[in-house]
């Protein structure tokens, strides 16, 4: 397999929402800084690093997750919300139980609506209640399989989701699935 040719790379620098004013309330030992970045290449060279792509930090890597020092929203002020989409697999439950479990115990999140049927869900037009989620609500269902937010597929209009999280106040929306519900959420 040979390397790909340095107008393949992909930019892989994201959007900032600015600085970051409010203290994290999640204690840990290291924080991730902004500069750290992970390859996403196994092999690469000091041209890859050295030699950004359309004005990327460093067109070898992605910038690093995890918690950091100082975060965007104050989390008791915060709604959070929470969306399945695509099809089913082993394991959505255990990522909407940890999301709920970690917003809720580390960040001090009390309002975390969980959208039923994919970005249906998000559309006024169906009429499907969000659930609110709180850790007695997820508590068990890391035993059960598939998603009890449901799932589907396809697009909504974006202007109706977006009035809904607006309309809830909702400041941060976990989409999980693949390639397509991130292209959704897009």
């Amino acid at each position: 397999m040979t390397s790909p040719d340095r107008t393949e790379l992909r930019e892989f620098s994201i959007g900032d929402l600015g600085p970051r004013k409010v203290a994290s309330p999640y204690k840990v030992r290291r924080y991730v800084s902004d500069g750290e970045r992970t390859l996403h290449r196994a092999t690469t060279t000091s041209a890859d690093v050295a030699s950004p792509v359309k004005g990327a930090s460093s067109s070898a890597g992605f910038e690093l997750a995890g918690p950091r020092n100082n975060i965007h929203f104050d989390p008791t002020k915060t709604r959070c919300g929470i969306v399945s989409c695509g099809g089913l697999c082993p394991g959505l439950n255990d990522v909407v139980r940890a999301i709920v479990l970690q917003l809720y115990h580390q960040y001090g999140v009390e309002i975390i609506y969980g959208f039923r049927y994919g970005f249906e869900g998000l559309s006024a037009r169906y009429r499907h209640k969000p659930l609110m989620l709180d850790p007695m609500v997820v508590s068990q269902i890391h035993q059960h399989g598939g998603t009890i937010l449901s799932s589907s597929r396809g697009p909504q209009p974006a202007e109706e989701m977006m009035d809904t999280l607006e309309r809830l106040n909702i400041q941060v929306l976990f989409c999980i699935g693949g390639d397509g519900t991130l292209r959704g959420a897009l």
